[in-house]
């Protein structure tokens, strides 16, 4: 399907109908740069619901004590919000009541990103998120949200996971959402779009391509890692320019996540996801055992510490691999991970040691083994060597 073709349906003024349950959908299409200005700049609501041309409109169930407006009570900047308050005894806790607005022209390969203010008080669950319908408009194909929030809280600055816009993208959609009863103001909600890391071999060093088995269809990037250390359960450092997993002293590891990816586009049995890290330095002790990656059950700030790291999800696929000696680009296959968590992006997924080893043993164990590795924040010689995941055609 060409890019034309794709997007013929974004690039006129239409709106979408679509239905979950009983919950009926009405959007009408917003104006998107492609070049990583936002697509809602600061939507302060000052001067009514109307921004970039398009108008946000209300999907909810009618009930008596629900109300969705244009709020003059409280405004993160200037006067005016948006607001969703329902404190009818027939809520229900399954139902979301939404503000929604569309977003078109968006080119695929891009990443969308939404940020927005929030203050609730006394709800059962807010979010906003970003929905990819396919060119159909019958499934979605593409989803990012940000942390849902609960009970009473004060104006916070909330972030999405990214999206990437899939060559079978339709119609984006920005919902604005209370599921259950409560009340909930929006404000300053803005969207960008950047362009996604190359396509195929631009940016590849020849010690990566050398290593790649077969063509790379598509590179998405990191865009979030941290490390978190057992042994300093408060260190908490996620913007730095290296990241490491080891097995001393209860275990050093590395979170990250990957740009959301709809693995349906590329699908099949030639089809393979590749996490491609370099590793700074390797320190190699004698049987260093096995690391394993494992899906993360729960979305994460990049400041997180061993702490306040999100569980590893149960039930999920788990790669192991063997511990690969030397310096240089490491290839991880996550293949199964990624077509587990398809269409939606997950939360990222954790690479550590299977066997973390702490000194206080029986008999002590004072030998580690581990990687160093090039963070996505790497400068200067280490801008090359963010680490990626590639889509590999075998061949």
């Amino acid at each position: 399907m060409s890019h034309s073709s794709t997007f013929s349906g974004l690039k006129r003024r239409a709106w979408l109908l679509a239905r979950s349950g009983s919950l009926a959908f009405w959007f009408l299409l917003l104006t998107v740069s492609s070049h990583g200005q936002p697509v809602i700049s600061h939507s302060s609501f000052e001067d009514g619901l109307r921004d970039c041309g398009a108008e946000w409109t209300k999907a909810m169930v009618p009930l008596d004590g629900l109300t969705l407006e244009r709020a003059s009570d409280d405004a993160h900047r200037g006067q005016w919000s948006l607001a969703i308050r329902n404190h009818s005894p027939e809520a229900n806790s399954d139902v979301a009541n939404n503000w929604m607005i569309p977003i078109e022209q968006a080119e695929p390969g891009d990443t969308l990103e939404l940020s927005a203010f929030v203050r609730t008080k006394g709800a059962a669950a807010v979010n906003l998120c970003l929905q990819v319908w396919d060119e159909g408009q019958s499934e979605i194909v593409g989803f990012a949200s940000t942390p849902r929030m609960q009970g009473t809280h004060e104006w916070q600055l909330v972030r999405s996971s990214p999206v990437v816009i899939g060559e079978r993208a339709g119609p984006v959609f920005l919902r604005a959402v209370l599921v259950g009863r409560g009340e909930v103001w929006f404000d300053d909600v803005t969207v960008t779009a950047r362009p996604e890391l190359a396509t195929a071999q631009e940016d590849l060093e020849p010690s990566l391509e050398s290593l790649i088995p077969g063509n790379v269809l598509r590179q998405l990037p990191i865009v979030k890692d941290c490390m978190v250390l057992q042994y300093l359960p408060d260190w908490r450092h996620g913007k730095v320019d290296n990241i490491a997993v080891a097995n001393n002293s209860g275990g050093v590891r590395t979170l990250m996540q990957w740009s959301g990816i709809d693995s349906s586009e590329w699908d099949g049995p030639s089809i393979r996801y590749l996490l491609a890290m370099y590793v700074r330095k390797a320190t190699h002790m004698d049987d260093p055992g096995q690391l394993q990656i494992t899906a993360l059950d729960k979305d994460w700030p990049e400041v997180t510490s061993w702490k306040t790291q999100p569980p590893e999800r149960e039930g999920a696929a788990v790669v192991r691999v063997n511990f690969a000696p030397g310096a240089g680009w490491k290839l991880f296959d996550v293949s199964d991970l990624v077509r587990e968590g398809a269409p939606f992006p997950d939360h990222g997924v954790a690479l550590r040691f299977v066997k973390e080893q702490r000194p206080d043993q029986d008999p002590p164990v004072r030998t580690w083994s581990g990687y160093s590795f090039v963070s996505r924040e790497g400068a200067e010689e280490w801008a090359h060597r963010h680490p990626r995941l590639l889509v590999v055609e075998d061949g």
